[in-house]
């Protein structure tokens, strides 16, 4: 099943940034309406993986999806909020990580962050499982999850497989 509502009905425009964003919170997916925008991802990152767990994640790759343009940044160690303002103050839109507690989870959400939780895999493959719109197959799930898509908390478990990722 793939997702009918039209573009315009699923983006918004973040008036501080001037990019387009997903309606959906929670929801991270691609398409090409907001593509011609671009996206700020940040992809935590552990020996050129991506970091098993977001809550003790030393560094992320910032990555434009625009432009291409790559850097590594160090993220705070300090508490959920000084992570979740880290975030906000780089302007990003979209978070790809392995497992994210809850309460991380929401501050990082109530930054109008979209999470794309539960990752694992090699780091250049999932940014081009991102590009390609292939990444919620199960080959990018982290082992153990019991679940073939993210946020396996019962918080869009079923939805997600209806959309185009």
């Amino acid at each position: 099943m793939q997702w009918s509502v039209p573009a315009m009905q699923i983006c918004t425009v973040n008036s501080a940034t001037g990019r387009k964003k997903s309606l959906y919170r929670g929801f991270s997916f691609w398409h090409d309406y907001c593509k011609d925008t671009g996206m700020k991802l940040a992809i935590t990152v552990w020996n050129g993986r991506i970091a098993p767990v977001f809550d003790a994640a030393e560094r992320c790759l910032v990555l434009d999806t625009v432009t291409d343009n790559r850097r590594e940044e160090p993220i705070p160690p300090d508490s959920m909020e000084a992570k979740a303002d880290f975030l906000a103050g780089l302007g990003i839109d979209a978070l790809i990580c392995g497992a994210i507690s809850r309460e991380y989870e929401e501050a990082v959400v109530a930054k109008n962050i979209e999470i794309v939780s539960f990752i694992a895999g090699n780091l250049e493959q999932v940014i081009q499982a991102w590009n390609e719109k292939r990444l919620m197959e199960t080959e990018f799930s982290m082992p153990g999850c019991g679940c073939p898509r993210r946020r396996c908390r019962r918080r869009g478990c079923h939805a997600k497989q209806n959309l185009n990722l």
